[in-house]
């Protein structure tokens, strides 16, 4: 296998559409199930971000795919936005998210009051290439080696690849400014019309390498890009 092609990873692209059967959403509400309390931060309420289809995204990418293969993720956030949040050019990453995994099909939960409750937009999933940064250790070995090579090399996936989603689940960070040493980034979210997130242009959840592999989310952390 050529360089540039070990460099594509697999990942889904989410894309708003009118489809009745899309089965991914950005925004809205959650299914939770009854005697599961709504998630909370520092005792305040989070805002539901996106719904995942598992079941959806297994069939995608069933070579990378280590998650549930049925029911629905939901991803949460805090949206206060405090001074303790992780921002871009920060090297620290917050923990003002929850990632959990629920049967799908459940009815929507109201939400708390005060709770900002985002516009729900349907979301259409398709596989795309995903390219590291020209950082990534992916391709440091590569870089000391033959620098020239290595650059062309991801160049070229670039092209073959094409530019990165939106909204994407795994496959390589688009911030190429990020480094979160020992992290995957599990879902990478930009602000869709109805969406209040001021200076912030990119919410992104991310797992450690090792759960990642297997599937575990209660160590999800959150980082923040600006403009």
């Amino acid at each position: 296998m050529h360089l540039f092609e070990s460099l594509i990873e697999p990942a889904a692209a989410l894309t708003v559409t009118a489809a009745a059967t899309a089965r991914h959403c950005y925004g809205g509400l959650p299914g939770l199930p009854d005697g599961t309390d709504w998630p909370t931060y520092g005792g305040t309420p989070m805002t539901l971000l996106a719904l995942l289809d598992c079941a959806d995204l297994a069939a995608l990418l069933p070579e990378t795919w280590t998650l549930p293969t049925t029911g629905a993720l939901l991803f949460f956030h805090e949206d206060a936005f405090t001074a303790g949040s992780a921002l871009h050019g920060d090297p620290g990453h917050d923990d003002g998210c929850l990632v959990l995994h629920m049967p799908a099909g459940l009815p929507p939960r109201p939400a708390p009051a005060g709770v900002q409750v985002i516009p729900p937009l349907p979301l259409a999933a398709n596989r795309v290439g995903s390219v590291p940064p020209y950082d990534a250790p992916a391709l440091l070995d590569a870089f000391t080696t033959d620098p020239v090579a290595a650059m062309n090399a991801r160049d070229l996936a670039e092209d073959t690849a094409g530019r990165p989603p939106r909204h994407q689940v795994l496959g390589w960070q688009r911030d190429a400014f990020l480094h979160l040493p020992g992290l995957r980034p599990l879902l990478q979210l930009e602000a869709e019309p109805g969406t209040s997130w001021g200076e912030v242009v990119n919410v992104s959840f991310w797992l450690p390498e090792a759960d990642l592999a297997v599937g575990r989310l209660t160590a999800a952390r959150r980082y923040l890009e600006t403009a």
